[in-house]
């Protein structure tokens, strides 16, 4: 038994350890199981539709536990990878037919045995959560997964500080939704990866992405501070450029460009930062980097 020590000297003692190391107090005393509750259940990282995954969202049912997440991270790996045969897609786009909510009968599988469905149930008890990471690269989503991204945004959107996604330009649409537009009143720090498909994307795909990611920087001018870009191709950071306006309180800007710097056209950045010299304090256009965070490269990992 460790004599009781004041709460303040405890706090001092814990932060000097390595984060790591605090979830190993759990059942030390009050104050440091505490603090080790809030290290394990600091970050949900819904990747898998396992035992263990299941077991995290049963305990977000508890507010002590689900109050304690700073940081959902969501990257499915268990849906199908998209395929390039004509007669998979349209097999698999008849079976999401099924999934219309309140329309007609679930003939798959039973929504209150979906992990989708689980899921939907515990997050939506994250509400202190201030940090959202979404990453969706070539898998074919269930719309089932969508009403998931809705609770998601409604429940976690007003408390989000810092926002990343991390997608293929044909997933932006999917998931940035006009009602989500107005869930995010705090969100000062953004972070857009435009990921590599393995599928090409078609005009309309390119147009309706650039659009969704305007429609949401542009839905963020009163409180944006911080704005980062990964690129893979340089047309997409332009064109994304000629639709923004003017954000009154941003003062980081990043663009991180795999390609095409030597073709590089200043006017629309030039433009950009012509609009922002009294607040941008932080701007940095990076040369190519070794480790992008495409969809080849794992984000948790960076």
């Amino acid at each position: 038994m460790i004599p009781d020590l004041p709460v303040e000297l405890w706090l001092y003692i814990l932060s000097l350890l390595p984060r790591a190391q605090l979830p190993k107090l759990l059942g030390v005393n009050r104050v440091c199981s505490a603090r080790a509750m809030d290290e394990i259940y600091r970050e949900v990282l819904f990747t898998d539709d396992g035992g263990a995954m299941l077991k995290t969202f049963r305990q977000l049912q508890y507010p002590a536990i689900s109050s304690r997440v700073q940081h959902v991270y969501i990257q499915p790996r268990f849906f199908p990878e998209m395929a390039a045969k004509p007669r998979f897609l349209k097999l698999m786009k008849r079976r999401m037919l099924h999934f219309r909510r309140k329309q007609t009968q679930m003939l798959f599988f039973n929504p209150r045995d979906d992990v989708l469905f689980i899921a939907q149930c515990a997050l939506v008890n994250c509400t202190e959560a201030t940090e959202l990471t979404i990453a969706l690269h070539d898998f074919i989503l269930p719309a089932s997964f969508g009403y998931l991204l809705e609770t998601v945004w409604t429940s976690l959107g007003p408390n989000l500080h810092r926002l990343t996604l991390n997608a293929t330009l044909a997933k932006f649409p999917l998931i940035l939704k006009d009602s989500l537009l107005s869930t995010l009143p705090n969100l000062t720090d953004l972070c857009i990866i435009l990921s590599i498909s393995k599928f090409p994307p078609t005009h309309k795909q390119h147009t309706l992405a650039i659009r969704a990611l305007s429609c949401l920087l542009n839905a963020l001018t009163v409180t944006l501070q911080s704005l980062t870009l990964y690129s893979y191709e340089l047309e997409e950071i332009v064109m994304l450029f000629q639709a923004l306006r003017y954000f009154p309180h941003l003062q980081k800007l990043a663009i991180h460009v795999a390609e095409g710097q030597d073709s590089f056209v200043p006017q629309t950045l030039t433009q950009f930062l012509a609009r922002h010299e009294n607040t941008v304090k932080h701007f940095a256009l990076l040369e190519p980097f070794e480790t992008a965070p495409w969809n080849k490269v794992d984000l948790m990992e960076l």
